[in-house]
């Protein structure tokens, strides 16, 4: 309420103009986003600038998405270094994500790999996620070894930080016959496990594999109860859901379903990634 947040502010000027890192941080967190005061950028940058140079990673975080929005990669690029020298898990994971899409040199490749994983183990779950699909082979980076063990484990490391499309690379390793041999029982079982904890878009992918028959025996009523779930859990999954439930009844699939998932709104990458949109 109104009154925690100028409590709130309160303090964060007292601790601001006393320059505790945090308080620093806080207070050019409040005017970066308008939390209680105007939105003022200037003014948020003067703040983070100190809180980071008082050692708060955090703050180079921020300065690092603001120096982005600003399409200032250079600046970006100064906050993420600093901020990685801080062990700021977000700076640390656009430095590796940066140099894994603009270098092709092993050295290069070697070193993204260490920021990403330092990244990872603090429990940032799209290093994590990216992790887990260079070691499947999904990212082609051709210097890293396939690794199906570690890409199973960093998904698991992503699902675990948040990350809900980790379920469907993780699954994949072993619909696609990434492992040893095609798995389809142990892909489904992964799949089913994220769908009893509500995870919309694992629903929605088994689904269109039954419909399409992909790594999976063709079951049109399978496909019908997955969608189901799918709308049953909502959000961008469940609305794409309807409508491909919709088709499929109509009998239209084939014709409608890549349509339906292409114009989806929201975080659908993944299951667009796999279908080869």
């Amino acid at each position: 309420n109104r009154e925690d947040w100028e409590k709130a502010l309160y303090w964060s000027r007292k601790g601001a103009n006393d320059r505790i890192p945090f308080c620093l941080r806080t207070l050019g967190y409040y005017y970066l986003d308008g939390i209680g005061v105007a939105r003022d950028t200037k003014k948020a940058k003067e703040w983070l600038t100190e809180a980071a140079k008082q050692g708060n990673g955090s703050a180079c975080s921020l300065l690092m998405q603001q120096s982005m929005e600003e399409s200032d990669i250079n600046g970006a690029m100064k906050w993420a270094r600093k901020g990685a020298g801080l062990n700021d898990p977000s700076c640390l994971s656009f430095l590796g994500m940066h140099m894994i899409m603009t270098n092709s040199s092993k050295k290069k490749i070697a070193e993204a790999m260490d920021y990403l994983t330092s990244a990872g183990y603090l429990g940032e779950p799209e290093a994590s996620y990216m992790l887990g699909k260079i070691y499947a082979g999904d990212a082609k980076v051709k210097s890293v070894k396939k690794d199906v063990a570690s890409a199973e484990r960093w998904f698991r490391k992503a699902e675990e930080a948040g990350e809900t499309d980790a379920v469907i690379s993780r699954a994949a390793i072993y619909m696609e016959g990434k492992a040893a041999r095609v798995d389809t029982e142990k892909a489904v079982s992964i799949l089913d496990e994220a769908i009893g904890k509500g995870n919309g878009n694992a629903a929605l992918y088994l689904a269109i594999c039954y419909a399409n028959g992909t790594g999976i025996t063709k079951n049109l009523l399978k496909a019908q109860e997955y969608l189901n779930k799918a709308i049953f859990c909502g959000m961008e999954a469940g609305t794409a859901a309807q409508k491909l439930l919709a088709v499929l009844m109509a009998g239209n699939w084939d014709k409608e379903y890549k349509k339906i998932i292409v114009e989806s709104e929201g975080e659908l990458g993944e299951i667009q990634m796999r279908l080869g949109m």
